[in-house]
C-alpha cells in the first residue's frame, strides 16, 4: 500500500531532542522571572526605605520637640517634598528656641525692674517724698 502514494521518510527525530531545546527555553524565563521578581522587590524596598527613613526622622524630631527638647534638626535632602518638610521643621525648631529663650530674658529683666522698684519704694528720699505729699493733701483739703 505504501507504493501508491510517493511518500518518503526522510528523518524520524526522537520527542525527547525536539523538545529539549524548548525545555531549556522554559528554564531559562522561569529563571529570568523570578531574577526580576527579586530585583522588582529589591528596588521597591530600596524606595519604601529612601521615602520612609526620613519621615520617621521627622517623627522622631517631631516627638522630641514635643518633649520640650527645642534643639532639633533634621539633616534631610531637600531636593523632594520631605525635604522641605524638613527645611521646615528646622526653621520652627529654631524660632522655637530663640523665642523661649527671648522670653527668658524678659521674664529675668522684667524681676530685675520689680526688684528695682521694690528697693525705690523702701528709698528713705522715697519714703520722705510719698510723706510730704500726703501732707500736702492734707493741707489742701483743709
Amino acid at each position: 500500500p505504501f507504493d501508491t502514494y510517493p511518500l518518503t521518510l526522510v528523518y524520524v527525530i526522537p520527542n525527547s531532542s525536539l523538545f529539549d531545546g524548548v525545555s531549556q527555553l522554559r528554564n531559562l524565563l522561569v529563571l529570568l522571572f523570578f531574577a526580576t521578581a527579586a530585583a522588582s522587590l529589591v528596588l521597591c524596598l530600596f524606595w519604601i526605605y529612601r521615602i520612609t527613613q526620613p519621615l520617621s526622622a521627622l517623627t522622631r524630631a517631631m516627638g522630641s520637640v514635643g518633649k520640650g527638647d527645642f534643639g532639633q534638626r533634621l539633616d534631610i535632602d531637600d531636593r523632594n517634598e520631605l525635604g522641605v518638610l524638613g527645611l521646615q521643621f528646622n526653621t520652627m525648631s529654631q524660632n522655637i528656641q530663640e523665642l523661649i529663650q527671648a522670653n527668658s530674658a524678659i521674664e529675668a529683666q522684667r524681676r530685675e525692674f520689680e526688684i528695682k522698684a521694690l528697693q525705690k519704694q523702701t528709698n528713705p528720699h522715697f519714703m520722705y517724698n510719698m510723706l510730704n505729699n500726703i501732707n500736702w493733701k492734707d493741707n489742701v483739703k483743709n
